[in-house]
């Protein structure tokens, strides 16, 4: 066992990076900048180590946790009325590169990075791009519906999408009223469900 932070890790690079990543998303939801960025060093220092995840499942996974939280500290600053422009820029950047290194039959996984991709929008203040992102994050929520209805068992990750639909769909009202205004619809055909997702800010974190 070898220390990851604050975290106790096998002597395995994957493991190692994995915790990194999880230490970040913590430090990131809680608005821990310095720890945050930190522990996200920590996990590109140790992406080109990896033997036991292929190196374009590292770096998606890496681009997603830095879209992630980048987002989130975005989100906390806007919370304290401080400028989040530059935080919420980054996670636009990286948000993408998520999606770009997602295989195409890695349906879930694509529909979680299109809504955090959306989030990302929203949160930069581009509500244009936030609304074809979340038609687009539909789009791929109901071809994997489609595919796990074919497939009995397959998991998806549904009820994850949908509540991430509905904090989006919570920040568009906030911040613009509505998706309406922008040429697009509430994210509805995708079944939100149950769960509402934060409070406290305009972007309240999903």
């Amino acid at each position: 066992m070898r220390r990851v932070g604050t975290l106790e890790a096998p002597g395995d690079a994957a493991v190692d990076f994995l915790a990194s990543l999880l230490e970040a998303r913590v430090h990131g939801a809680s608005g821990d900048e310095v720890s945050c960025l930190r522990a996200l060093e920590r996990a590109e220092r140790l992406s080109p180590d990896l033997r036991t995840l292929p190196s374009r499942q590292g770096l998606m996974l890496l681009d997603a946790g830095r879209a992630a939280c980048f987002r989130d500290l975005a989100v906390r600053r806007d919370a304290t009325g401080r400028d989040a422009a530059g935080l919420a820029a980054r996670a636009v950047e990286c948000a993408p590169e998520a999606l770009r290194r997602t295989p195409v039959n890695s349906r879930s996984s694509r529909a979680l990075f299109s809504v955090r991709l959306a989030d990302a929008y929203a949160c930069a203040a581009e509500p244009e791009s936030a609304v074809a992102a979340a038609q687009a994050t539909v789009a791929a929520a109901q071809a994997t519906v489609a595919a796990a209805q074919a497939t009995v068992g397959a998991p998806w990750g549904g009820d994850l999408v949908r509540r991430k639909l509905v904090g989006l769909k919570q920040r568009f009202v906030a911040g613009w009223g509505g998706f309406e205004r922008f040429g697009g619809s509430p994210p509805s055909s995708a079944s939100p469900g149950r769960g509402t997702e934060g409070s406290g800010s305009r972007w309240a974190c999903g």
